[in-house]
């Protein structure tokens, strides 16, 4: 009775279905996105299987993946606006594991970090950066210029960075009077890579100030504090944002 019982159960495991899925196809014309990704057939609030985002005005992909019970699992990739690779890895259970890799302009290794361990790997310096610059490193009440051991450094790489940059609205106003030229954006980034205390440093009026400061904040991704003598220290750290009238 007992293998009978066991022969009964073995034969009707196989009748039983996979979870049924189904495509979303949605648009944000606000944010300019349009998204496709699959859900479940009996709860649509769950993701589950292939994702993708795409910039909704030209189609570009921005960025590809998986989900699993809702939460981004296995590889990810993200995307410049060139179309290439610019930060790829693994995710499991909603969060990032092990090595992830980013490139810069050139498709070249920028930056590989062990968010398994929190150790970074490798860097290069980008072009904006440098170890002979001087910094503004701030302790306590005072802000003082130091050349760093190790710059800031945004995990995700610069053409994740300059991506969240290059979709800024162009303010009508500005190009109605030919505004041109660099705002630049000053930030606080602490000992533990915490981004605070946005401000223009130095801008150009007639609403390109404010569309910078708004795209820089809209940044996101991880950053590791410089360190100055082995150790992580506080920085304020400038980012510029070009605004050039592109003539038809």
């Amino acid at each position: 009775m007992k293998n009978a019982a066991l022969l009964l159960f073995v034969f009707l495991l196989p009748l039983r279905s996979p979870a049924q899925i189904k495509q979303i196809i949605k648009a944000d014309e606000k944010h300019n996105i349009l998204e496709k990704y699959f859900v479940l057939d009996s709860n649509e609030q769950i993701r589950s299987g292939k994702y993708e985002k795409y910039v909704l005005f030209n189609n570009r992909l921005i960025c590809d993946g998986y989900y699993k019970d809702n939460l981004k699992d296995s590889i990810w990739t993200y995307y410049s606006h060139r179309g290439t690779v610019a930060v790829t890895g693994f995710f499991k259970n909603d969060k990032r594991f092990g090595f992830w890799s980013a490139f810069n302009g050139k498709d070249e290794l920028q930056v590989k970090y062990d968010y398994s361990n929190k150790v970074l790997r490798y860097y290069k310096l980008s072009h904006t950066d440098s170890l002979s610059q001087n910094y503004k490193v701030i302790k306590g009440a005072d802000t003082i210029s130091l050349s760093l051991d190790r710059p800031i450094l945004f995990l995700d790489g610069e053409q994740i960075m300059q991506n969240d940059l290059y979709n800024l609205r162009y303010p009508a106003i500005a190009r109605e009077h030919n505004i041109q030229g660099i705002v630049i954006i000053a930030f606080t980034i602490d000992t533990l890579g915490r981004a605070s205390n946005f401000k223009v440093k130095s801008g150009l009026g007639f609403g390109c100030d404010e569309e910078s400061l708004n795209g820089v904040k809209r940044i996101t991704g991880e950053w590791l504090p410089g360190l100055y003598k082995g150790e992580p220290v506080k920085v304020e750290y400038e980012l510029p944002v070009s605004f050039t009238i592109v003539k038809d």
